[in-house]
């Protein structure tokens, strides 16, 4: 009977191997060696790491890897420096510096004003630089800078006997914000006469030398200076300029040499008359002014200084 159990077992359990068998009732051995090795225990590997006794730990670790990092930086940059009062490098209120009366010769029809100032200034634009007009169709179109202290304004349109204003602003200011005191109007005309062949004779360094007993044409508009000179024993002086007064008043001065004047015509009628006897012979001027661009005709004359 035993054999024959054995044998069923064998076929139906193909794993199990006989260790033998005895005819005196040994008893069958069977090394189970599954690789389940029963042993109550349960080998399962699941992560609660269940042994066949439940140890009640779960070792399972939930780890959250959710990281909120708040990488906003507000910097405020914003840098207060009290560097003290300002340093004027020239003390006080800017200047213009720049002629405040310009004659432009007849005939001119376009033209550059270059505005100077005793310091570095700034604003100077068409805000603070002003164009009037007194007479004339002229422009002004623009202003540029060649360096903190120098500006050219550009003009265009101009005519013969046109007369303008052009005016720097208080708006203009130093490094310190210090303004232009006041407004400063320059003035800009255009001579309204054509040049005579003197010119220019509008100061006493540029006078032409006139010789005695002989005609000059001139046209009067500006100052014109012509020099003379007198003959020892002939200091007598007789001078004559004549013109038609409703064309323009002109008068006349006789100087000396150092520019002084020794005496004047200057009446409201045609022509004006110096009748004089001057100290001692040498150099002397005569000084025509007035006219508003009115013809003229000068001559003179030294006379014998009887003793």
């Amino acid at each position: 009977m035993k054999s024959a159990f054995g044998i069923l077992l064998a076929i139906l359990l193909p794993g199990l191997v006989p260790l033998g068998c005895s005819d005196g009732g040994s008893s069958i051995q069977a090394s189970d060696s599954d690789s389940d090795s029963d042993s109550d225990s349960d080998s399962d590997s699941d992560s609660d790491a269940d042994s066949g006794t439940d140890s009640g730990t779960d070792t399972d670790t939930d780890t959250d890897t959710d990281t909120d990092t708040d990488t906003d930086t507000d910097t405020d940059t914003d840098t207060d420096t009290d560097t003290g009062p300002c340093v004027d490098p020239v003390a006080g209120n800017p200047l213009v510096t720049s002629p405040l009366t310009v004659v432009l010769p007849s005939g001119t029809t376009v033209n550059t004003y270059v505005l100077t100032f005793n310091e570095d200034v700034f604003n100077v634009n068409t805000t603070n630089i002003t164009w009037t007009t007194i007479t004339g169709s002229g422009t002004m179109n623009s202003v540029t800078p060649v360096n903190a202290t120098t500006y050219t304004i550009a003009t265009s349109g101009l005519s013969d006997g046109d007369s303008y204003t052009l005016s720097v602003g208080t708006g203009v200011e130093d490094t310190c914000q210090n303004a232009l005191t006041a407004a400063v109007d320059i003035s800009i005309t255009v001579d309204g006469c054509a040049d005579d062949s003197f010119e220019e004779n509008d100061t006493l360094a540029t006078a032409p030398y006139i010789v005695e007993m002989t005609n000059y044409s001139g046209i009067s508009y500006d100052s014109d200076y012509y020099e003379i000179d007198v003959t020892m024993g002939w200091e007598v002086l007789d001078i004559n300029l004549t013109f038609t007064d409703s064309a323009g008043n002109i008068d006349i001065c006789l100087l000396n040499s150092g520019g002084s004047i020794i005496v004047c015509s200057m009446s409201t009628t045609d022509n004006e008359y110096i009748d004089h006897t001057v100290p001692s012979d040498g150099p002397y001027y005569l000084h025509v002014y007035g006219g508003n661009c009115n013809s003229y005709t000068l001559w003179w004359d030294d006379l014998y200084n009887a003793p």
